[in-house]
């Protein structure tokens, strides 16, 4: 466990992550249920300082090429609201599949609002700076 003078050099120092997972439907490959990919964006959020809230959880079961998800449309509303300084998934693909336009309208919109997103299941080699919140090599782990 950290001490209380180390997470104030963390990324996330306090503040507050939204959370999203998205229950697999049979075209998805990884089949990592909500539940598991919850407790990673936990995970990560504690590793980064962030804190989190139940009420800054939003879970789907629909496709991630339906733009009617009520999970994903609440997490935008809370980011708007400004209820929420960074978001973490376990993978991208949870909110939309990639190279789809709703994928680029999403992220562009986190970047125009200077809002972070956090990945939890990095590609082996890399891993996230705590301090900067930046992916960085690991060559520990390459």
């Amino acid at each position: 466990m950290s001490t209380q003078r180390e997470d104030t050099h963390k990324v996330g120092a306090g503040r507050l992550a939204a959370i999203y997972t998205r229950k697999p439907v049979g075209s998805d490959r990884d089949r990592t249920p909500p539940e598991r990919q919850r407790e990673m964006c936990e995970e990560l959020a504690v590793d980064l300082g962030y804190t989190t809230s139940e009420e800054l959880v939003f879970a789907d079961e629909g496709p991630p090429t339906s733009d009617s998800r009520p999970g994903l449309l609440a997490l935008m509303q809370a980011l708007i609201e400004g209820r929420a300084s960074a978001v973490i998934v376990d993978r991208v693909d949870r909110i939309a599949r990639y190279e789809t336009k709703m994928l680029e309208l999403f992220l562009n919109g986190l970047r125009n609002r200077h809002i972070p997103i956090y990945v939890a299941r990095m590609p082996r080699g890399y891993r996230y700076d705590l301090e900067s919140g930046r992916i960085v090599q690991d060559e520990e782990r390459a």
